[in-house]
């Protein structure tokens, strides 16, 4: 039987964490945004999003990433390590509160 590469998608997971390096942003929470794709090989065997869903959630919250670009990279070796059926991703996470004008943010591709 052949594989069939399925993808999930998680849109718009908004958490309040610390993240950023200017001190306000290290005393108070702030929303973070969360858009994934994730692609796996399915094969009678599923990928549990919900449990993708609370491995993003408790991460970025336990963690307190100063940059994005920490939190992204970390995310990334974590989720491979976490769910070895993912064949690729992408991650993108964004601030939205930071400037009145725009949403702030940054995306990353990682095939495995």
């Amino acid at each position: 039987m052949k594989k069939s590469c399925v993808s999930i998608l998680i849109e718009d997971l908004k958490i309040q964490t610390i993240i950023g390096v200017l001190e306000s942003e290290r005393k108070s929470p702030q929303t973070l945004i969360i858009n994934a794709k994730l692609d796996y090989f399915y094969q009678k065997e599923y990928l549990d999003y919900t449990k993708i869903v609370d491995f993003l959630m408790t991460t970025i919250q336990n963690q307190k990433y100063g940059l994005l670009e920490d939190a992204i990279e970390d995310l990334a070796q974590k989720l491979s390590v976490a769910f070895p059926t993912l064949a690729r991703f992408s991650i993108k996470l964004q601030k939205p509160d930071i400037l009145s004008s725009c949403v702030i943010g940054i995306q990353q591709e990682i095939n495995l």
